[in-house]
């Protein structure tokens, strides 16, 4: 595993991270992140993905909800992307935030839909959760070159961050 960049939101919040003019010397991509949200009222928020910038009804997504309740979803919050977990907010007591792993495999692969497996957990105070599920893109087989990563809910807090690395295979 080779990194390739990190996002670490500064002292301001920001409404989305993007990577863009991703590599394409290797055969799958990991993202490891932390993040909070700033949002007042919610517990948690999700975090929604994005590849290269496309959204309206191009995902198609499978997850398990916090409670642990399998859940089947098509086409994401409105079409604009998949969740793949939750974000602590401004609710949840300061200083905890979630956990991501997410891959990406055969990222460059034209002659197939991406793929992508993530995982995510939190635990804050007296609000616990955890997702987990997968998400497949399923009308497009570009290859990546753009991740973007959005809260639906409110901006990422400050030393919120995301690293991505390239696996060779």
């Amino acid at each position: 595993m080779e990194y390739i960049a990190t996002y670490e939101v500064p002292s301001t919040t920001v409404s989305q991270i993007t990577f863009s003019n991703i590599s394409q010397n290797y055969t799958h991509l990991h993202i490891r992140g932390v993040a909070r949200n700033s949002h007042p009222v919610y517990n948690d928020g999700s975090l929604y993905w994005q590849h290269n910038g496309v959204g309206q009804g191009q995902y198609h997504n499978y997850y398990i909800l916090p409670t642990g309740s399998p859940s089947l979803s098509s086409g994401g919050a409105g079409g604009a992307g998949t969740p793949f977990g939750v974000v602590p907010t401004a609710t949840v007591t300061a200083g905890y935030y979630a956990q991501w792993i997410l891959d990406m495999f055969d990222y460059k692969n034209t002659n197939k839909n991406k793929t992508v497996q993530f995982r995510s957990a939190y635990a804050g105070g007296s609000v616990n959760a955890f997702a987990m599920g997968s998400a497949s893109y399923a009308n497009n087989t570009n290859a990546t070159t753009q991740i973007t990563l959005y809260s639906l809910t409110s901006d990422f807090n400050q030393y919120t961050k995301f690293t991505i690395y390239g696996i060779k295979g």
